[in-house]
């Protein structure tokens, strides 16, 4: 956690070049490098090619397939850069199982209040990091499963990060 947040200030950090945007996709590929030698989970594209997380940690998992045991909640943070203005945000979640797609109500859909150090509105290039609570119930069947969480633009439409995740309900 102490990693990222040093990435995100590095970011962040106030330079006389700090518009231009050549040194800030060389600030951007210096820290998407960095996360990548951290600790983190492992996580996939979404198929619509929306903006991914820089770095993903998912509690107990560091790499696909995880077990996602029933009766606990699923705890991940999503560290993202945002690509855009973002005034609000809402979370979504949709899962693959047993051959179907069904959206999954999340207990918090607000993105913005899932905002761990960080807060709506974003300013394009801002750091924040997505708390993610996702529970598993006792009463789930044990199938494999893939999950796509989205956060998105409520006054665009737009995606502002998405990753998936393939488990394993144990």
């Amino acid at each position: 956690m102490m990693l990222t947040w040093l990435l995100l200030f590095l970011y962040k950090a106030p330079t006389q070049h700090s518009r231009c945007t050549s040194y800030k996709m060389l600030r951007l590929l210096v820290l998407t490098v960095l996360a990548a030698a951290a600790l983190a989970t492992d996580f996939d594209q979404c198929d619509s090619g929306a903006p991914v997380p820089v770095a993903l940690r998912v509690v107990n998992c560091e790499k696909q397939p995880c077990d996602f045991p029933r009766g606990e909640d699923i705890s991940a943070q999503a560290d993202f850069l945002a690509d855009h203005n973002v005034a609000n945000m809402k979370a979504q979640s949709i899962v693959e199982i047993l051959g179907g797609v069904v959206e999954y109500p999340l207990p918090q859909p607000d993105g913005c209040q899932s905002l761990v150090n960080s807060a709506c509105p974003l300013e394009e290039g801002d750091g924040a990091t997505y708390q993610l609570t996702l529970p598993v119930l006792s009463e789930y069947p044990k199938v494999p499963l893939t999950t796509e969480i989205s956060l998105i633009d409520t006054d665009s439409g737009s995606v502002v990060m998405c990753f998936r995740i393939s488990g394993q309900v144990v």
